[in-house]
């Protein structure tokens, strides 16, 4: 299933997405539907990266892996946008299964609970719909800017909240 959010990555789709692309460029057919798909998808760490980078204060990364409930970071847009990022801001990173093989390829300060991430960040940046996240309390985001690109907490009481797909901040 696809839905809108921060993007897609991991081991298998963004390769297999590259090889249809190249497979129909061989037999001459026009790849201009999965092109456009793929700069989406490239915008969409861009768009966060340029958001993310103006914004006062730590980052917490929450979520590192490409998905919600595997420890792959492999083609992770929530891992390129903490590395493109780490050189002009503070972040804390914070992944359920992910950290141990986060650490491999990004040097940052790692949390060792999402209580500690949220407790120490300005900006909360929820970059993996991660089930934990939402047992967090509208109370827990008291004095945080909320970035939200996959609407996890729309409709909650989050005084700055800023969800992605939306022209509308709550």
């Amino acid at each position: 299933m696809f839905k809108g959010g921060l993007g897609f990555g991991g081991t298998c789709f963004p390769l297999d997405a590259r090889a249809f692309k190249k497979s129909l460029n061989d037999v001459k057919l026009d790849s201009m539907m999965l092109d456009g798909i793929m700069q989406v998808n490239e915008r969409q760490a861009k768009r966060s990266i340029g958001l993310l980078r103006y914004l006062p204060g730590k980052i917490s990364v929450l979520g590192i892996t490409y998905k919600e409930n595997t420890n792959v970071v492999e083609e992770s847009q929530a891992l390129e946008i903490a590395k493109a990022l780490s050189p002009y801001k503070e972040l804390i990173i914070y992944d359920p299964k992910g950290m141990r093989n986060a650490r491999k390829v990004l040097d940052a300060k790692y949390a060792n609970s999402l209580e500690e991430a949220i407790k120490e960040a300005k900006v909360l940046f929820f970059a993996v719909e991660w089930p934990e996240f939402l047992s967090l309390k509208d109370e827990d985001f008291e004095g945080k800017i909320v970035i939200d690109p996959w609407r996890m907490f729309k409709g909650r009481k989050i005084k700055r909240y800023i969800p992605y797909g939306s022209i509308h901040h709550e």
